[in-house]
């Protein structure tokens, strides 16, 4: 049966969730695909290289702009969700960005159908400080937490259990 995710963070502390999120207990495996959305192509490689070493999904994917992540979500995940309706993707989703910035794209991402939405968990990846952005972050059902750059184990490891 479901739980709420209940829980206190510290004041400037590295990671940052949110309480309005349920999830099973039993469905603590690693997730199918992490999609890492950034367009600093040194993160790209350092998150997507950390987060590969502590085994954290199965499959990693790459974007330096939201916008061809959005395609890449509509077009192969939702097929792929065909052959495997259980699978979970955690979005790493950098927030400042050219063009199109974590908020916008969580906009459009909003306007997905719940049940593709579901599939998901969106963690905010940044180096603002600037607590109307966490307050921001905070107001989305589709942002699951906020990280401060870099990724590293230990961010790796709170996120697993709060996931």
């Amino acid at each position: 049966m479901p739980s709420l995710v209940s829980h206190s963070t510290q004041p400037n502390s590295e990671t940052q969730f949110f309480s309005h999120y349920r999830f099973d207990k039993d469905d603590q495996s690693k997730f199918e695909t992490a999609i890492i959305i950034d367009d600093n192509r040194n993160d790209l490689l350092f998150h997507k290289m950390i987060l590969k070493k502590e085994g954290f999904a199965s499959n990693f994917c790459t974007f330096v702009s939201g916008k061809a992540a959005l395609t890449y979500l509509n077009k192969t995940l939702r097929a792929k969700l065909d052959d495997n309706p259980e699978a979970r993707y955690a979005i790493f989703l950098d927030l400042i960005m050219p063009r199109m910035d974590g908020f916008d794209f969580l906009e459009l991402f909003d306007e997905l159908d719940e049940d593709f939405k579901s599939h998901f968990k969106i963690y905010l990846v940044t180096n603002s400080t600037n607590p109307i952005d966490l307050q921001k972050a905070s107001k989305s059902n589709s942002v699951f937490g906020f990280v401060r750059k870099p990724i590293t184990k230990k961010i790796i490891d709170v996120i697993r259990l709060n996931c």
